[in-house]
């Protein structure tokens, strides 16, 4: 395991990276073990949890702004750069435990034959410090994925809150002047932030070991699809207790790493029991607590799987699934990788700053 220390003028980039990876959660899923559950034997009971009251673990410092370098997980614990992370919820007993491993290997199972997947969107942003009940932004978009690697996430519309109308409910407007929201694309070597407001694209090169069928690795596993054994050795998860009513599955998963707790404090998934597939998602940003609820909800819909009119696109119209290509009076840049011989050489300043592997060194 690796963690990149980087500059912190990366930590913007870093977060709406780690923004797409969620929202392609579930639909990135290799191909799966020989034996795995079979997903009419979920068990329709799932077992009483007890809902966590958003105390992130222990699982890394306070971020400070200067040196980026590689290290590993062992070397960053001695330095004071990182902690080992503790559970934040007491074990699991043996049937809790049992009911984890059946809906992850349900899931995987559920999502090995996607080739391609789309879906509707819908983001609230809630920021205490804008409002202590209402969204501080609204947005709506679409979400792309393309078997093994590609995948997209676009807000078509965004509204912001403006202030009260008379009759007291929350008055969103969209901003004139930033017409454009979120528009982020993986290719399986690149990750290209587009944005239509300035007509600039970022190119961020990933790592040869991230690439292709192993970009699924990278940055939040469990989500991109790797095996349930790996999510469980990155992440703390368990079963939590759905809203009275609903008979969705509802999972939490907790980073144990600092790489990852620097991004959210955790993840709650709502799996559509129909076809095992995300309903919901619900972000704790690191700096949630019970009295300041810094989170992020999204909300999925018109789920299509394989897609056959996407295969007449694309064969007979040739038009890609995921297009990366923008406009000629775009600005374009380009981070390529850097190894990390190379990224060890240059000058260290002050400070660390741990996030998520797979982002280039800055320069």
């Amino acid at each position: 395991m690796h963690m990149l220390l980087l500059n912190l003028d990366r930590v913007c980039s870093l977060r709406k990276f780690v923004v797409f990876s969620l929202i392609s959660f579930g639909w990135a899923l290799s191909a799966m073990a020989q034996q795995q559950a079979d997903p009419r034997q979920l068990d329709q009971q799932q077992p009483t949890a007890r809902r966590n009251q958003g105390e992130a673990p222990q699982s890394g410092q306070a971020a400070q702004p200067g040196q980026y370098r590689l290290v590993d997980a062992a070397t960053a614990v001695a330095q004071g750069d990182a902690q080992v992370a503790q559970p934040p919820f007491p074990a699991l007993s043996e049937a809790e435990q049992r009911y984890v491993d059946q809906v992850l290997d349900v899931w995987e199972k559920s999502t090995s034959q996607i080739n391609t997947f789309e879906c509707q969107f819908k983001r609230w942003i809630y920021n205490p410090n804008t409002h202590d009940t209402h969204p501080e932004s609204i947005a709506e978009g679409s979400v792309r994925y393309k078997s093994p690697d590609k995948g997209s996430f676009k807000e078509e519309t965004r509204v912001t809150l403006a202030g009260t109308k008379p009759d007291g409910a929350p008055d969103y407007k969209a901003n004139p002047r930033l017409p454009f929201g979120d528009w982020w694309v993986c290719d399986g070597e690149w990750v290209h932030q587009l944005d239509r407001n300035d007509k600039k694209a970022v190119r961020t090169q990933l790592p040869p070991e991230l690439r292709g069928n192993n970009i699924l690795l990278s940055p939040l596993p469990f989500l991109f699809g790797v095996k349930a054994h790996e999510v469980k050795s990155r992440y703390f998860v368990r079963a939590i207790a759905p809203p009275q009513g609903n008979n969705d599955v509802w999972i939490e998963a907790w980073p144990k790493r600092a790489d990852d707790a620097g991004n959210y404090s955790r993840v709650q998934i709502v799996l559509d029991r129909s076809d095992n597939l995300p309903r919901a998602m619900f972000l704790f940003m690191p700096n949630w607590t019970p009295e300041a609820k810094h989170r992020e909800l999204y909300e999925f819909s018109g789920k299509q799987v394989n897609s056959i009119l996407d295969r007449i696109k694309q064969n007979l119209f040739m038009q890609s699934f995921i297009d990366t290509k923008v406009g000629g009076d775009w600005q374009v840049i380009q981070e390529p990788w850097i190894p990390p011989q190379q990224a060890e050489q240059q000058p260290a300043s002050t400070g660390n700053r741990v996030a998520t592997p797979g982002q280039p060194a800055a320069r």
